[in-house]
């Protein structure tokens, strides 16, 4: 049998448990009414007894708060079941701030990218989570914003980290490393691995946007040794996307 078909039958029992003990209370009340009525009249007391309407109207009312009580309970296990502990270790650098953990739940903030700070000190940080069974959990980790988000092994954002609520769970995930500032990238085009040149207009003004925003233009690596050649010029937006795979937020190594 399954959990929930575990509870639904608890519930239904002390549910059917509490209308016998109601019945058969209101029976013996009614016979002690009766008795107590005799007894007055043949005293010569008028009778003032309480009508066992009140008393059903008190066990109703128990009996009311207690399904409350359990529904209650059955929407704390989740739509599919009981909750399942999902704990997450974070392996990080020595002498990083507050690590956070964000995704695709609002336990870690939707995608916010200081959704949930972990706990821990040192390269040691830990996220602890209880979650339906059956639940598609997506994640990542950053120090505060998406411009500090955590890198994978080869220095580039990874994919979205995936599991699969089936049972309690424990993983570790190692972070190298997270991405520096914006500006120290620009400045350091080299270390992109592009082939070619970068070059940058940083910070440009819109007569459109309200923010400003950089601008990348790169050339092919015989540009500066051709210079009388003529070059078709593609106009692309999301430009850090396109070519250094360390600021990118999508490509990866697929960059350029």
């Amino acid at each position: 049998m399954f959990i929930g078909e575990i509870h639904k039958s608890r519930h239904q029992n002390l549910c059917s448990l509490c209308v016998v003990l109601l019945i058969s209370l209101c029976l013996i009340e009614s016979f002690r009414l009766s008795f107590c009525a005799q007894e007055s009249m043949n005293a010569g007391i008028p009778s003032k007894l309480v009508s066992p309407l009140y008393l059903i109207g008190i066990l109703c009312g128990l009996l009311v708060r207690v399904t409350q009580a359990q529904d209650s309970v059955a929407a704390d296990q989740g739509t599919n079941g009981l909750l399942r502990t999902i704990t997450i270790r974070a392996e990080v650098p020595q002498g990083v701030d507050t690590v956070f953990i964000t995704g695709n739940r609002p336990e870690i903030g939707n995608w916010n990218p200081h959704g949930l700070a972990m706990t821990g000190s040192g390269t040691n940080r830990i996220a602890v989570l209880r979650l339906p069974m059956g639940t598609s959990l997506e994640y990542k980790f950053t120090l505060g914003s998406w411009d500090r988000e955590g890198l994978g092994p080869s220095g580039t954002i990874e994919p979205n980290h995936r599991l699969i609520v089936e049972t309690n769970q424990e993983v570790t995930i190692v972070i190298p490393g997270f991405r520096k500032g914006l500006a120290e990238y620009l400045d350091d085009w080299g270390g992109s691995g592009v082939l070619g040149r970068l070059e940058y207009w940083k910070e440009m003004p819109s007569k459109f946007l309200n923010s400003v925003r950089n601008v990348e233009i790169w050339t092919p690596p015989d540009y500066e040794e051709n210079s009388t050649n003529r070059y078709d010029v593609l106009y692309m937006q999301d430009g850090q996307n396109l070519f250094d795979p360390r600021i990118a937020n999508t490509c990866g190594l697929g960059c350029g």
